[in-house]
Formats: structure tokens, C-alpha cells, sequence
């Protein structure tokens, strides 16, 4: 008998290991449901638009990339469709109000994404 060693860094999830058998075989199913509140995420959404008239002095020259993240999450919400894509687009979101610095719009998209993809 020989010893295998497995070493695993990392966060992981789905995983399998099976030790000691021979001959054997393992299924797994996987159930992957990304869920997200969309009526969260339209609300959300809705918060931000109230405040468009300030996104060009909050964000500068990123406020235009800005309304049309806001308005491709707002699109896909409504449809309930696609959360990978709503998640990497409130991540983008983040992103850019996180580098444009600690203006309070900025501040409040940041920390409301959190609480959305949490």
C-alpha cells in the first residue's frame, strides 16, 4: 500500500474525495441555484437613479459607465434572468464607485452591493 498525500488550498465547495477503496465509483449531483432577491436589486437600482443628477460630480468621467451598469442590472432584474451576470455587473459597480473614492453616493453603492451579493 502506498500513501498518497493531498494537500487542498484554498475555499472549495462540490468536492469529493474518497479514501481507501478500490474498484468503486462515486456520483455526486450538484445543485447549483444562484438566487438572488431581484426585487432587492431593482429597489436597490431605483435608490441610485435618485440621484442621478449628482453621478457626474460624484463619479467624473466614470458616471456614464456607471448609469449603463445601473441600467443593464436594472434590465436583468426585471426579467428575473441571468444572477451570474447581475452579480459580475454589481461587482463591476462596486469596483468603480469603490475607486473613485469616499464620496457618499460612492460609499452607499459600495456597501449596499455587499449586502446584496452577500
Amino acid at each position: 500500500m502506498s500513501n498518497n498525500i493531498t494537500n487542498i488550498w484554498g475555499s472549495g465547495s462540490n468536492i469529493q474525495l474518497q479514501q481507501e477503496t478500490f474498484n468503486s465509483s462515486q456520483t455526486q449531483t450538484i445543485v447549483s441555484e444562484e438566487t438572488l432577491d431581484f426585487e432587492k436589486i431593482i429597489e436597490f437600482v431605483n435608490k441610485i437613479k435618485k440621484y442621478d443628477n449628482i453621478l457626474d460630480d460624484e463619479f467624473g468621467n466614470k458616471a456614464t459607465e456607471i448609469r449603463e451598469k445601473i441600467t443593464d442590472i436594472e434590465k436583468l432584474a426585471k426579467k428575473k434572468e441571468n444572477p451570474s451576470k447581475i452579480k459580475i455587473l454589481l461587482n463591476e459597480l462596486k469596483k468603480l464607485s469603490i475607486g473613485v473614492g469616499q464620496g457618499l453616493i460612492a460609499t452607499g453603492i459600495a456597501e449596499g452591493i455587499k449586502a446584496l451579493i452577500m
